[in-house]
């Protein structure tokens, strides 16, 4: 087998090849750049997925719980519908811990699960049974949250609006609150103004 003889002005124009497919992928294959694409959107939406992970737990530090709540050796959290987190919601089961205790998740739940809940997450796929969905969770000393739109004027407890840059604004119920013997602190209200 002969040598592979590249010197000179072949040397440098591979050279300049090989620095140009290095800073411009795309020009080497436009498959690899959509996966790359790809691949930075799906980090994108994990971290903002974690970020809103962070709120939910974040809002349970401002809630009192009834001495009558779930007695459980864990804080159960619950997602009625759709699992809008993703895998960052799992990556805090058993891991995170709320009111000293190991937070376990448990998600797409039927409304009569809730009754085993400290907090029901309400999903947006769940936006159009709204009314009907928080008529089943009343009458338990459960927190209920969600980002749908108006969903504490229906009589949720915690609805948090999201900004582009992952800012969360925070609008409580708190007589939605009181009537399932719950406190909302008025510092959670306070911290997203």
């Amino acid at each position: 087998m002969g040598r592979l003889d590249i010197s000179g002005w072949r040397a440098c124009a591979l050279a300049s090849l090989l620095a140009v497919l290095v800073a411009f992928p795309s020009f080497a294959s436009p498959a690899l750049a959509t996966s790359a694409s790809r691949a930075a959107s799906m980090e994108a939406l994990k971290e903002q997925s974690t970020i809103r992970v962070g709120h939910l737990l974040n809002i349970f530090k401002f809630v009192t719980w009834p001495e009558n709540a779930v007695k459980s050796e864990r804080f159960v959290l619950c997602v009625l519908g759709d699992n809008p987190f993703g895998s960052s919601l799992y990556d805090v089961d058993g891991v995170q811990m709320v009111r000293d205790k190991p937070v376990r998740v448990v998600v797409d739940i039927s409304p009569d699960f809730a009754k085993y809940c400290h907090a029901v997450y309400v999903s947006g796929s769940e936006a159009n049974r709204l009314p009907a969905r928080l008529k089943e969770l009343k009458g338990r000393p459960l927190l209920t949250v969600s980002s749908i739109e108006g969903f504490a004027d229906a009589g949720g407890m915690v609805e948090l609006r999201y900004e582009r840059d992952n800012r969360v604004f925070i609008r409580g119920n708190p007589k939605a609150a009181e009537a399932e013997s719950l406190r909302i602190s008025s510092k959670l209200l306070t911290l997203s103004r």
